[in-house]
């Protein structure tokens, strides 16, 4: 018998927490890895991407270029410029490769 007071967790399927939990480890194993591939950037170049994809520990907001480039008095097309060398510096082989395998897996995930 379940009282109306008892947390819905507690209700909760066993199977379907222990899914929950994986996810969640998961979701914090890739972000290690983002992490860890961003901090191989200059730190200009690492939070114009984490403010452009949203990877801000304070908000998830994603900013647009307009917006990035009045945080650090750049042109737009300036921050454009620098979010694309960052981008390509991150498609390295040695740094790819380790990403990739992350990208594939969520991209299977949604089929």
């Amino acid at each position: 018998h379940n009282s109306m007071e008892e947390p819905l967790n507690n209700l909760e399927d066993p199977a379907v927490q222990h899914s929950r939990e994986e996810d969640e480890e998961e979701d914090e194993s890739i972000s290690l890895l983002v992490e860890a591939a961003l901090k191989q950037l200059p730190p200009r170049e690492r939070n114009i991407l984490r403010m452009r994809f949203g990877l801000t520990p304070i908000d998830d907001m994603c900013l647009s270029l307009v917006d990035i480039g009045a945080a650090y008095g750049l042109t737009r097309e300036r921050v454009r410029q620098m979010e694309a060398r960052a981008l390509n510096k991150l498609r390295q082989p040695e740094l790819k490769v380790v990403l990739e395998k992350y990208v594939k897996n969520d991209l299977n995930d949604l089929e």
